[in-house]
């Protein structure tokens, strides 16, 4: 019963993740079509470095997180700083899950994260995060931020927090062999340490505030969703 739970809801969250996947897509495809009477005008404004509060920045804020012409900026072909920038680390946070799940099978103990509901969370808060970075930003920078990077930050952030779960679960299976859960262990830090040094790379070198400002927010949301998700539950 308990293994086919755990079956039902990884086939859930792939479907989740699935749909999600292709409406973001489709959005992101289509901001070439419908932002670009307003793009020339946001680079403009942005190099002057005046601020300006109008419809056309109301409307590059409203679609920050699908706006393809980041990777136009930084000279990327926009389908691949897609498939780096949302389904890489997506797909990646959920690998993290499900091998989570996995060892709480073996442990025959259930989950302290709900898959289906920890990644609606993060998809959703991911979103949020976007909105409100390129909202913080639009003040400060004369301008809202855009593209899929934040989004991006936000799902470093959910794979590291699940990642430190998966090591807490390591340690309770006693019964394992010394030298696999030795193994285990290591791999589990170094995917720790490696998830650290993409944030790393991903917003320092780039020296942007609006990724700082994302970071920020994405730790908050999470160190919300721990303590309200499962330390209460």
């Amino acid at each position: 019963m308990f293994v086919g739970s755990v079956f039902r809801d990884a086939v859930l969250v792939v479907v989740v993740i699935s749909v999600f996947l292709m409406i973001y897509y489709f959005a992101y495809s289509l901001s070439f079509t419908y932002l670009r009477p307003y793009m020339n005008y946001y680079w403009n404004v942005s190099s002057s470095h005046a601020r300006v509060f109008n419809l056309p920045m109301l409307i590059i804020l409203a679609s920050s997180p699908f706006n393809a012409y980041e990777a136009v900026l930084i000279h990327v072909n926009p389908t691949f700083y897609f498939l780096e920038s949302v389904l890489a680390p997506t797909l990646s946070l959920l690998d993290l899950l499900l091998a989570y799940e996995v060892v709480m099978l073996r442990l025959r103990a259930k989950p302290g994260i709900e898959p289906i509901g920890f990644m609606r969370f993060v998809l959703l808060t991911s979103l949020a995060d976007s909105w409100l970075t390129s909202l913080i930003a639009w003040p400060m920078l004369g301008v809202p931020s855009i593209g899929t990077s934040v989004f991006t930050v936000f799902q470093v952030i959910a794979a590291s927090y699940v990642s430190m779960r998966l090591v807490s679960a390591i340690h309770l299976v006693r019964d394992w062999p010394r030298p696999l859960r030795d193994a285990t262990y290591v791999l589990a830090v170094i995917t720790i340490v490696l998830v650290d040094v993409a944030i790393f790379i991903r917003c320092i070198p780039i020296a942007d505030i609006n990724h700082v400002i994302g970071l920020a927010i994405a730790v908050m949301l999470i160190l919300v969703y721990h303590e309200y998700f499962i330390r209460k539950s």
